[in-house]
């Protein structure tokens, strides 16, 4: 009985354990959203991109529409990207529907103060997953 009830307590441990990771941009929450502008500065606005990273970015991370006014036709190549952006914090995010909005700060890259510049970015919930476009 007593070995029944550890393995018990094994499985369920297990199971909340698998519960707790951290979100990604396939989560329609605030934490997905945090996830997608994450992942999107680190490969969007991080210098140059590989051709990897330019077909992750093509096909996952920003909008077919978006996509349709960059530079993102096959074969994917490496491009070359001078903006350079690091998230310094985000303050604020609002999800409406299948779109989000997100305020936050950044720094570029060989910032010398530690002056930062805010911004305000939307994700649009495209694909199972918060894609960035940019609105003018």
């Amino acid at each position: 009985m007593k070995r029944q009830l550890a393995t018990a307590v094994a499985v369920a441990a297990a199971i909340l354990a698998g519960c707790s990771s951290d979100p990604t941009a396939a989560d329609k929450t605030e934490g997905g959203v945090k996830a997608a502008l994450t992942q999107y500065v680190e490969i969007g606005v991080h210098g140059d991109r590989s051709a990897e990273d330019q077909e992750l970015y093509c096909t996952q991370l920003i909008t077919a529409e978006e996509a349709d006014i960059t530079e993102c036709e096959p074969p994917y190549g490496h491009t070359q990207n001078s903006s350079w952006r690091e998230i310094v914090s985000i303050d604020s995010v609002a999800i409406d529907g299948d779109m989000a909005t997100i305020h936050w700060y950044w720094r570029g890259k060989n910032s010398t103060t530690q002056a930062t510049s805010e911004t305000t970015s939307h994700f649009y919930w495209e694909g199972s997953r918060w894609r960035y476009q940019y609105d003018k």
